[in-house]
């Protein structure tokens, strides 16, 4: 079989969709059944500002894309960023990855603008592709909820562990290195994630400064890039004590080399997301061997299970999340026993496994016995 990846700018721009769709490409690396490729762009894309690209782009999809299909004939093409053709050549199988469904879950957490174009572009992908593949169970109930899908017509692949992750070995001085070029000090809290309105990270500036004010060598490193809501970030971290906020770390986004060892530096990992279609951070800390703080929604119980301490009802909580934090950083008993369930656990998430589930997929949507 010969896969087509479609990734739409998400690998030049090394975000998350686009990590996902490079290691699709890997998966696919060593595989006798079939062959990925990802696809390239024509080069005036680079030329165009960012306010155009997407509006050329639905235009390229539905033009010379196609034409593309129909001269070459791949078997699929998987659209990894979720907006797909609206018009379809009838023997190349469409499939489509959802990775979660925030235009209807978390819709506040999203710039008004872009509502309406993303709640439009995956209704497009879930009635067009022939199949639609997503990260978790989580996300495939609410996908047949709300589209009224047949659940045959979803299939669950789940996040693969990136192989740097699962392969680098610990290096205590590299840890040191890192960690000095960003300022920081043990102990410290690590998060990992886009600085959103959705990862609820006000809510946890406000347990940090709960969990200093009882410990005060503690630190909070928080990994990623500025998103939609980082003023309302901002402006608790001006409300914080002068003594609280010196020992909170924004380091920016940061390469994996580097990511890798911030968590094996970290006490732990704390993911307080209000919503999460899997949560990638969750299997990276599994694999480097570090416990989770995290929200009790419906992904980071699928993903985590029981090698999480998991707090409160409500994730906007942070008295509740504070005492998970300050539990984790007192009990020794409790982190050994979450590090033992992630060494586990996070076998369910390794190549070999995810990739069977992905060729059964492509297996499925061009009606092939594996």
């Amino acid at each position: 079989m010969i896969i087509w990846l479609e990734d739409g700018f998400s690998t030049t721009r090394w975000s998350g969709i686009g990590r996902y769709t490079l290691n699709l490409y890997e998966l696919l690396r060593d595989c006798d059944d079939a062959e990925g490729v990802i696809l390239q762009k024509p080069e005036m894309f680079k030329y165009l500002p960012h306010s155009a690209r997407r509006a050329v782009y639905v235009i390229w999809i539905n033009s010379f894309l196609l034409i593309r299909e129909r001269r070459l004939k791949p078997d699929i093409v998987h659209f990894t960023n979720f907006l797909v053709p609206y018009w379809k050549n009838h023997r190349v199988k469409h499939l489509s990855t959802i990775h979660d469904l925030v235009g209807w879950r978390v819709p506040h957490t999203l710039p008004k603008g872009y509502l309406p174009y993303i709640r439009w572009a995956t209704r497009l992908a879930v009635t067009r592709s022939d199949l639609v593949v997503t990260v978790s169970q989580a996300v495939k109930d609410e996908i047949v909820e709300v589209f009224s899908l047949s659940p045959d017509r979803v299939r669950v692949v789940p996040n693969v562990v990136p192989r740097l992750f699962a392969q680098m070995l610990h290096d205590p001085e590299r840890v040191q290195e890192v960690m000095r070029e960003h300022g920081i000090r043990k102990p410290y809290a690590l998060f990992v994630g886009t600085l959103e309105a959705r990862k609820n990270v006000v809510t946890l500036l406000k347990a940090f400064s709960i969990v200093h004010a009882r410990e005060s060598d503690i630190r909070l490193v928080l990994v990623g890039r500025p998103g939609f809501g980082f003023e309302e970030i901002q402006k608790t971290m001006q409300s914080l004590p002068h003594a609280t906020s010196k020992d909170v770390v924004f380091t920016g986004s940061v390469p994996d080399e580097q990511l890798v060892h911030l968590y094996d530096g970290a006490e732990f990992l704390v993911l307080p997301s209000l919503y999460e279609g899997f949560g990638i951070p969750l299997v990276e800390a599994m694999a480097r061997g570090i416990p989770l703080v995290v929200s009790d929604i419906p992904s980071s119980r699928e993903v985590a299970g029981e090698a999480a301490l998991y707090y409160g009802i409500d994730p906007r909580d942070h008295e509740a999340l504070a005492e998970a934090m300050w539990r984790l950083l007192r009990e020794e008993s409790l982190k050994q026993k979450l590090l033992t369930r992630g060494t586990e656990r996070i076998k369910m998430f390794s190549w070999n496994a995810v990739r069977e589930k992905l060729i059964a997929t492509y297996m499925q949507v061009c009606g092939r016995d594996r």
